[in-house]
């Protein structure tokens, strides 16, 4: 009986890889927009989070998956149903964890203006 997760690999618009230092990671087509054109988004397995990469240099250093499509898969979808929306408290950029970093010191979405929450309320985390 095929997995249905790995089916779900094959019937959406994802596409695993291999990266030579962070390891595997996810092209999920649907996620690309607000990307320019020479970047693309890839979520790294091992660091459960979205990054940006140079187009030109990635295409270079990805090679077919090496890692469990199936748990990359679990981990992804895991990582898409936990994604919040705010906004920032500063700039009033509307936030979101596709498109941001989450700042690993108070787990608020880092805004381009550099605003997350460890200076929220005039408080210092850092």
């Amino acid at each position: 009986m095929p997995d249905r997760a790995a089916n779900r690999l094959r019937q959406t618009h994802l596409h695993t890889w291999t990266h030579p230092t962070k390891g595997l990671v996810i092209l999920d087509e649907r996620v690309q927009a607000n990307v320019p054109a020479d970047l693309v988004r890839l979520f790294v397995v091992a660091e459960k989070r979205m990054a940006r990469f140079q187009k030109e240099f990635v295409r270079k250093l990805l090679h077919a998956s090496e890692g469990d499509a199936r748990t990359a898969c679990e981990a992804y979808e895991q990582f898409r149903s936990r994604s919040r929306q705010t906004h920032c408290y500063v700039c009033k950029r509307d936030l979101n964890t596709i498109d941001f970093e989450v700042c690993v010191h108070c787990d608020w979405i880092r805004c381009k203006c550099e605003a997350c929450g460890c200076k929220f309320g005039g408080s210092s985390s850092s």
